[in-house]
């Protein structure tokens, strides 16, 4: 006890009571009637006067209701002249730069919430019921959300304008356009906190401070923006922006994006060095075009970050417009989401065309494909299966092709309403030897005059595999712009699929993440689901010396087909990448020497790809001149599921070459050096073996088609020859047979350039054709290949 007592007197002795009573540490905070920021521990300021001055030398906050309005003119960064004597002061002269600003400080409320109270609203009329009691008037002003309210079942947003007494009805600034009765939905209510957050950003670049969104339910109208302070960039200083995890920033209006870190600037001064963005969850809500912006960077990291629910880009790297180039920015643990939203079904009738009611409007359009995410209770085989529809009203839909009379009882189930028709394949029934080619589908094709579309694995009209542009003549059929297939050998015979090709900038295209113009690019980790591509880069300015590691792409049933999960350009280093979806392209490089090792790549048609074999490409290059890749340890498995299929990954070599390839003088090392593959099929596994491997353009189609028809489709290339090894001998005439009708087809090939030194890597390729996609166990060694470092002799 004396003890004690003799502190506290030693601590009166030391200042007066008021001084000691200002001194007392406590949570971060701005004092506004005092017009200072305090931190908690020590406090920016000097000792002066016998007393620490409560104004900072280096920091005045304005007084205006704690920065609510947004204004941060009053921050004043300037350090006063200190005497050599002001220890203190000069100890704490920079602590500015080492606070970070928080959104409550300029007045944010991070107040949003969700509600589950039972909604009934009347196309027209502001009004809203609900089934109990869940808002005040606390509520007035804030925004709401209403999903299925909108125009044709949309989410509906607007602001509350007056809650009654009872807090069960609600007045909105807008109407809503759809009629609901007693909606069991989620609605979001939350404070617009735009203005607070980019006060926040701006105040933070004023004075090279960092920021932090703490935990809490965001809202934002506005794309936010957050600059280089001057500070960082004469010093080259890392600026740091931090969200946490559990920072949820929700878009409640369409803005372009959600937030820019840095700009593009042509003087330099918003390029991000070494920047460190870590975390929050950013919810584009379907409403912001991009979620994330970084339009130029020197290295650094964005980390524990996740990106929601966009229109079309979740992280964009590098601008066309920035100064030069961006540059080695690494994603650490970056997730990229998207929400599903099904509609309860209230019944499907029995009969040839099945009427689907719905529990309430569907919003769908006549073509539209449907997916049914889940079993349908009662009609099983409807379940986790895709289907064209015909409208018959706001609540009803017919579908196309399938017959229910022998099915179940309808007993329950839903219908995805974000299933993307522009994802799904179609079937090609036919195209004619004209010029140009006509294309007829099995359906109609939903495709506009001026869109483009990717034909593959038809067989016969060889020339009418590619991307083309299209002219449409009727809902089912199309001709292709510049495409000749009068000549022989041109007729069409079977198979083909043809989906609609988008060039990465159409906003229809959601990507994961887009290097706009970035190079020495890197991912590792992170799960991206529900994209049409998973990284993209732009062919002309990306996409190249990239390092991309354990990042697992998926796709469900409702999200449709997956183009590439990366889609890239050349030197770039895959490893430990998992492909779960259906998907075109597996992984696509545009360019030469890339590295790919152990990844597994795992093709399930979710019954939303037409059962033909071999649509699926597990890797697809297209090389260039420089064909260097090496391949190692990738495991390739097909999984048709529900549909039967004998489906086959296929792993396709596409090489634009004309003239002289072997032109590099002395230079043997053009190749594609496949180790240990093992493609396997319902479970059979062949040493070697990819399914299908098709070299095609420049040089000489070695296998091509659904059939797996061994030939030469080019010619003119005069120094670049294929021979066959089928006895060991490079003089034997390459293999051709149709054997679409059964038995078997074996080819092994070497590709020999007419120069010295010699360069020679061959390529391996076994299918029954008597059952097309069950590869059995045939022994290579048959073919008497010995191959060093492709399939060395079993």
């Amino acid at each position: 006890m004396f003890k004690r007592a003799l502190l506290a007197a030693l601590v009166a002795l030391a200042c007066s009571a008021p001084v000691c009573a200002d001194q007392q540490l406590g949570a971060p905070r701005i004092d506004s009637s005092n017009n200072v920021y305090l931190p908690g521990g020590p406090r920016i300021g000097r000792f002066q006067n016998n007393k620490y001055n409560a104004t900072p030398d280096i920091l005045t906050l304005p007084s205006n209701d704690n920065g609510s309005s947004g204004d941060a003119s009053g921050l004043s960064a300037v350090q006063k002249p200190q005497a050599p004597s002001d220890t203190i002061g000069r100890q704490f002269s920079d602590l500015f730069r080492s606070i970070r600003l928080t959104p409550a400080m300029f007045g944010a409320k991070a107040d949003g919430r969700a509600s589950y109270a039972v909604y009934t609203t009347t196309a027209g009329s502001p009004t809203v019921t609900m089934s109990y009691a869940d808002f005040s008037a606390a509520d007035v002003g804030k925004l709401i959300e209403l999903p299925f309210a909108g125009a044709n079942a949309q989410n509906f947003i607007t602001t509350i304008s007056a809650v009654s007494a009872n807090g069960k009805t609600l007045t909105l600034a807008s109407a809503p356009g759809t009629t609901l009765s007693a909606m069991n939905r989620r609605m979001f209510v939350c404070s617009d906190d735009s203005g607070p957050m980019q006060a926040m950003m701006t105040a933070s670049a004023a004075k090279s401070a960092g920021w932090y969104i703490p935990a809490g339910f965001y809202c934002i109208t506005t794309a936010l923006n957050s600059r280089v302070g001057p500070y960082d960039n004469v010093t080259h200083a890392a600026p740091g922006w931090e969200a946490d995890r559990r920072a949820y920033i929700k878009t409640m209006a369409p803005i372009d994006h959600m937030i820019r870190f840095g700009d593009k600037d042509s003087d330099f001064s918003q390029i991000l060095r070494r920047a460190d963005i870590v975390g929050g969850m950013w919810d584009a809500n379907f409403l912001a075009d991009t979620g994330v912006q970084i339009p130029f960077a020197l290295e650094g990291q964005t980390s524990r970050l996740q990106v929601r629910n966009v229109k079309h880009i979740g992280i964009q790297l590098g601008d066309p417009a920035a100064p030069q180039p961006s540059a080695g920015h690494v994603l650490i643990n970056v997730d990229i989401d998207r929400d599903d939203t099904s509609v309860p079904i209230a019944s499907i009738t029995k009969s040839t065309t099945p009427v689907v009611t719905t529990a309430h409007p569907h919003g769908f359009s006549t073509g539209r494909v449907v997916f049914f995410p889940s079993y349908i209770a009662g009609m099983t085989q409807l379940g986790l299966q895709s289907y064209e529809i015909d409208v018959t009203g706001p609540t009803t839909f017919t579908l196309r092709n399938v017959d229910t009379t022998s099915f179940g009882t309808f007993v329950s189930g839903d219908v995805a309403q974000t299933m993307h028709s522009n994802r799904l394949a179609r079937r090609i029934s036919n195209i004619s030897q004209a010029n140009p080619a006509v294309v007829t589908t099995v359906g109609t094709h939903n495709l506009t005059t001026g869109a483009y579309v990717h034909i593959a694995d038809q067989r016969g009209a060889s020339n009418a595999n590619g991307i083309f542009q299209i002219t449409v003549l009727s809902p089912t059929t199309y001709s292709l712009t510049g495409v000749d297939t009068t000549a022989a050998g041109q007729a069409y015979v079977s198979g083909g699929l043809a989906v609609e090709y988008l060039e990465v900038t159409d906003p229809r295209n959601q990507i994961g993440v887009y290097d706009a113009n970035h190079t020495d690019a890197e991912t590792i980790g992170g799960a991206w689901r529900g994209v049409r591509i998973g990284r993209a880069a732009s062919p002309t300015l990306a996409g190249y010396d990239g390092k991309h590691a354990f990042t697992h792409l998926y796709n469900f049933g409702q999200d449709g087909e997956l183009w590439a999960a990366f889609d890239l350009g050349g030197d770039n280093h895959m490893s430990g990448i998992q492909v779960d979806l259906p998907y075109r392209y597996g992984l696509r490089f545009r360019g030469p020497r890339n590295t790919v090792e152990g990844l597994k790549l795992q093709y399930n048609g979710f019954g939303i790809l037409p059962a033909l074999n071999d649509y699926a490409s597990m890797l697809y290059l297209d090389t260039g001149k420089g064909l260097v890749t090496s391949v190692a340890g990738v495991v390739g498995q097909a999984n048709m599921h529900n549909s039967g299929a004998k489906g086959t990954p296929a792993l396709q070599l596409h090489s634009d070459i004309s003239g002289n390839f072997a032109g590099f003088t002395g230079d043997s090392n053009y190749y594609f050096n496949v180790i240990n593959p093992y493609g396997t099929t319902r479970q059979s596994y062949l040493p070697c073996q990819f399914g299908t491997v098709t070299v095609s353009g420049g040089v000489p189609t070695v296998v091509a088609s659904s059939y797996n028809i061994a030939s030469v489709t080019r010619s003119g290339v005069g120094d670049y020859t294929v021979y066959s090894n089928s006895a060991n001998s490079d003089q034997q005439s390459i293999v051709s047979a149709d054997t679409s009708g059964g038995g078997a087809s074996y080819s092994a090939h070497e590709y020999t350039a007419s120069r010295t030194p010699t360069s020679r890597r061959y390529i391996f390729n076994y299918n029954n054709m008597a059952n097309p996609g069950t590869e059995s166990r045939q022994d290579p060694t048959s073919f008497a290949i010995s191959v060093p470092g492709l399939c060395a002799a079993q």
